[in-house]
């Protein structure tokens, strides 16, 4: 989108402050749409929420202007994401490491080119999101990191849920 240098004043939806230079976002917003907001609030949310506030669609600003990301289905994890190689930011960096995961259907080992530890509530529990089982029961299942390869999660992207690193790691390798 760019700004409607011809509008009248328009309050902003998120400051509720007038603004002469009021822009509709080019995801849902309409010609005529009373939903629009300032340049200070669309940078605020495009650089720290990246998402329409009404519908919740990935947004970029580059030179003042907005744009929608483009999103399309990643042929490894299979959502819905902007990619870069075919693949989401999650299954490049899944790629990195050499993660190997549980099933927690015929308990089966295999690596998975995803870092599935981040659905996982603790280091013990399988995660939220699925995962195509190749060992064993050939069927989407939930997953959890095996303690051998616990320690290759980055610290950095350790789940906050998880606690301190040290402590799940000793946690992992007792019996």
């Amino acid at each position: 989108c760019s700004y409607d240098q011809g509008s009248q004043m328009a309050n902003c939806a998120v400051c509720l402050q007038p603004s002469e230079e009021a822009v509709t976002l080019p995801c849902c917003g309409r010609e005529g749409s009373s939903m629009v907001y300032c340049r200070s609030c669309l940078e605020i949310i495009c650089q720290h929420f990246g998402r329409c506030p009404s519908c919740r669609q990935r947004l970029r600003m580059d030179s003042g202007v907005v744009h929608i990301e483009n999103r399309q289905q990643c042929f490894m994890c299979r959502g819905m994401h902007v990619l870069e190689g075919g693949r989401c930011a999650a299954c490049n960096f899944g790629r990195t490491l050499s993660i190997r995961y549980e099933c927690n259907r015929c308990h089966q080992i295999q690596p998975i080119p995803h870092p599935m530890y981040r659905s996982q509530r603790g280091p013990r529990e399988y995660s939220n999101w699925s995962w195509a089982c190749h060992r064993g029961c050939n069927d989407y299942t939930h997953w959890r990191i095996i303690p051998q390869d616990a320690s290759q999660v980055p610290e950095a992207d350790c789940p906050e849920s998880w606690g301190r690193r040290e402590d799940w790691l000793l946690e992992l390798h007792r019996p």
